[in-house]
């Protein structure tokens, strides 16, 4: 019943390698006002994105990183790494194939007062994004939480808001089980591999959010920071 080490001093050598290929586009739509003043235009770009990685199971008996350990009254085996313990750590263990994907938009226009001689462009979505993946040789929950997020900027730019959720798209149900001394009965709320849209039921829930507000007390704070994100927005505009 008991799991006997033993050392071997001899060179030994441990690798971790994966493949990943991405693709990126941008789609630009503008809209534009016929008045001489107030909102000028609006503009918006898409950059959808989609990739695919590979990492193969390093826990395979074939890469001999691995031993399959029996442990007395235990039902489920235990993988012992060889490396276990050494500095340079032990190989990752899974196989994994998964296509990311996700989108994110940027939505600016531009103003003119009747004060102005120039239109001035005013950033209404910093970051409206949208990722996921899928694991395509997972056994179950092969679609990843989504990964929403959304930054704008508010009281001509003096405030900064910053909203970051993940929306779980598995159903949950509600199971009734008997505690261990089979005493009582209690609720349990059970995760299913079943999307919440096949049955129409919505498209998930919110398992956690943030939301951040910041602001720069500083003039010369405040002016550092919309230079920052006018270099920002023209980067992501080339």
């Amino acid at each position: 019943s008991a799991v006997v080490e033993d050392t071997v001093r001899q060179f030994n050598r441990v690798s971790n390698y994966s493949a990943t290929i991405n693709l990126t586009t941008r789609i630009y739509g503008t809209y534009h006002f016929k008045r001489k003043t107030g909102i000028q235009a609006i503009r918006h770009i898409i950059n959808p994105n989609v990739g695919l990685s590979y990492q193969p199971d390093f826990g395979d008996p074939s890469y001999g990183y691995y031993q399959k350990v029996t442990v007395a009254d235990s039902k489920v085996p235990l993988y012992k790494s060889v490396h276990e313990g050494f500095s340079y750590g032990s190989s990752r263990l899974g196989e994994s194939a998964v296509l990311g994907f996700g989108v994110n938009n940027t939505v600016e226009m531009k103003v003119k007062s009747k004060k102005d001689t120039v239109a001035k462009k005013v950033s209404l979505f910093n970051t409206l994004s949208i990722n996921s993946g899928y694991n395509f040789v997972a056994d179950s929950f092969k679609l990843a939480p989504f990964g929403i997020a959304a930054n704008t900027n508010v009281l001509n730019d003096k405030l900064n808001i910053n909203l970051n959720a993940t929306l779980d798209p598995y159903k949950y149900v509600n199971l009734v089980a008997l505690n261990t001394e089979k005493t009582a009965y209690t609720l349990v709320e059970v995760r299913r591999d079943y999307l919440v849209w096949q049955d129409g039921s919505g498209f998930g829930r919110i398992s956690n959010a943030n939301l951040a507000l910041s602001t720069n007390l500083s003039p010369k704070g405040q002016k550092k920071d919309t230079d920052t994100r006018t270099k920002i927005s023209k980067s992501n505009a080339s």
